[in-house]
């Protein structure tokens, strides 16, 4: 009887050391995952600040997107008061999709008086750039901010051209057609003269 109290003794004594060291392995665990939140708190402070940031500047940017419309609907009234007189020479008639080769090729020009006048920049988010290239803080060259808005507003143009290709014989028409190359040819001679 004395050795089975004896076995039962160090057995149970095994047994509460297991869990004083399981006890000892937990609280180590839990000073490592306080330390980690508190890490992570600390991080995340930044996080914040450039989320703060980031919705600030697009509040800035829907700003500055209403204004551009406004500006754009201010030039499509004065373009919509001027006689056809005054609008320029009218090119021949071609079709629509001769017409869009050449509007293609307009902004083409228009992008490469850009790139020679500012050097290169990322065509795909040329508004962006424009306005870039008419910020004050710009040092050499620098566009207006209203040839900013003429020249995000015929990329605009050109992007819708672009997605409506398939039906360019429907929404094409000659007075689309020298409205754009037109805009496009004058904005090439104001960037040359900048």
């Amino acid at each position: 009887m004395g050795v089975l109290i004896y076995v039962w003794r160090s057995d149970a004594i095994g047994k509460l050391i297991k869990i004083s060291d399981s006890v000892k392995d937990l609280n180590e665990n839990l000073v490592q995952l306080v330390e980690a939140e508190q890490k992570l708190r600390q991080t995340s402070g930044p996080i914040l600040e450039a989320t703060e940031t980031m919705t600030q500047i697009q509040a800035d940017f829907l700003s500055i997107k209403a204004d551009v419309e406004n500006i754009r609907d201010k030039i499509e009234q004065r373009s919509d008061r001027t006689a056809p007189d005054e609008q320029g020479p009218k090119t021949q008639l071609l079709p629509p999709p001769d017409m869009f080769t050449r509007m293609e090729h307009s902004w083409k020009l228009l992008m490469q008086a850009l790139e020679d006048k500012f050097g290169l920049f990322d065509r795909r988010s040329v508004a962006g750039e424009a306005y870039r290239f008419a910020h004050g803080n710009r040092k050499g060259a620098r566009l207006t901010y209203d040839l900013a808005d003429e020249i995000a507003r015929l990329h605009s143009s050109i992007k819708s051209y672009r997605r409506r290709y398939s039906s360019v014989g429907d929404w094409l028409d000659q007075e689309t057609y020298d409205a754009f190359v037109g805009s496009c040819q004058a904005m090439i001679e104001q960037i040359r003269s900048a």
